[in-house]
């Protein structure tokens, strides 16, 4: 069974990021997220599995998964180095939660001792345990201001147009359904993040240029 896809992070404004944060991402590990799983297996019913994560279509990972009495037992690879890899097998307690819609929602609890947070989502690492425990970062703390102000302009023209939205492209027109009062506010939004965008990369690009003017300075 194919757990899930994986995508490429990257475009305009990637690679303005700050390096204040040391903290490994949560990109770096393969993520076991129970909603996907889930939609795969029945958690009530006794069963065996495999997963596979893949990106691109390619087969990234795999761990064999066992489901029973409320609690998934999964077992996989950990790659330390390019010769050192070590098997992990980690058991994981199961609860459910009820949705304001009705039905019920399971979700892990950390099996990190002193932990036992309701999470969605482990990292398989040399450890299967929560963000927290592992002291994982997510990708978008380690980006300075400009960088996370294009990906929410970004996010907001993909609202409006599509995923094919154009964020440094005309004015686009009201989607078909959309209340009025909400297109606007998109937009004054969307002006307000590229605003930032630009500003912070004029600034960025300013910082460039001397350095580079100090580099010519020293050759010269």
């Amino acid at each position: 069974m194919n757990f899930g896809e994986g995508e490429q992070m990257g475009g305009v404004g990637s690679g303005l990021l700050r390096h204040l944060d040391r903290r490994p991402l949560t990109t770096d590990l393969l993520p076991l997220d129970v909603r996907a799983l889930a939609h795969l297996v029945d958690f009530r019913i006794s069963c065996d599995a495999t997963c596979t994560w893949t990106v691109q279509g390619k087969v990234v990972g795999s761990a064999v998964m066992k489901v029973g009495a409320g609690v998934l037992v999964l077992s996989y690879q950990f790659v330390r180095s390019e010769n050192e890899r070590s098997k992990v097998t980690a058991s994981v307690p199961l609860v459910w939660s009820r949705c304001t819609l009705g039905g019920e929602r399971p979700w892990f609890l950390c099996p990190a001792v002193g932990c036992g947070r309701r999470v969605a989502i482990l990292y398989c690492g040399a450890n299967l345990l929560c963000r927290r425990c592992l002291g994982l970062a997510y990708p978008s703390q380690r980006e300075a201001a400009p960088a996370r102000a294009h990906r929410r302009a970004t996010r907001i023209r993909q609202r409006i147009e599509g995923r094919g939205g154009n964020v440094g492209g005309a004015i686009p027109k009201k989607p078909k359904g959309m209340h009025r009062a909400t297109f606007y506010r998109l937009l004054v939004e969307h002006h307000r993040r590229m605003t930032l965008y630009f500003t912070g990369a004029i600034k960025h690009l300013e910082v460039l240029s001397r350095r580079i003017e100090s580099m010519e300075g020293r050759l010269n």
